[in-house]
């Protein structure tokens, strides 16, 4: 009990010292971005694992290290296009998004021409006002045996607005 009584004596010049603390409270996310800045991006893109999920090569003509651009828009409210982040010729949905506070965060559930089955894109990264970096992790299962997973790393970058139709048109999946 003693030691009790001690320890709140010996705290109490500290705990007022807290209270009387008039320093402005910096917000360390002060200046990020909120959302993705509305406009078209380009993408750069680089494989940097493939691997088959199944006994056959896998379902793609990509190789490790290919580089690719990607193109696509952001529209007003944040939203990206499926086509900055996808592999071209998919079409897709997003089945999970959030963007916000410098995080970026996607899934999409796509098919691809000629395949039965489905392609899943996991998209995590961060942004700033003119651009992103993220970690695409792709799966497919399709029905044969030429399933693959792989992973690229995407830089993104605002190069302008959008033509006029998709500058507040929703996001193309």
């Amino acid at each position: 009990m003693m030691t009790d009584l001690r320890w709140a004596l010996a705290a109490a010049p500290l705990l007022l010292l807290a209270a009387c603390d008039d320093a402005p409270k910096v917000d360390k996310r002060a200046g990020e971005a909120k959302q993705l800045t509305a406009g078209a991006y380009e993408v750069s893109a680089k494989l940097d694992t493939l691997a088959k999920a199944d006994r056959e090569a896998p379902a793609t003509t990509a190789k490790v290290g290919d580089m690719t651009t990607l193109k696509g828009c952001v529209a007003a409210d944040g939203t990206p296009e499926a086509t900055l982040f996808i592999e071209p010729g998919d079409v897709c949905r997003a089945t999970q998004s959030y963007s916000s506070g410098a995080i970026l965060n996607i899934q999409y559930n796509c098919q691809r021409k000629g395949k039965s089955g489905s392609v899943n894109y996991s998209i995590d990264g961060q942004f700033t006002a003119d651009g992103f970096t993220a970690k695409v992790t792709t799966g497919t299962s399709f029905i044969s045996p030429d399933d693959y997973v792989a992973n690229r790393s995407l830089t993104g970058k605002r190069v302008g607005n959008c033509p006029a139709a998709a500058a507040g048109a929703p996001a193309k999946a």
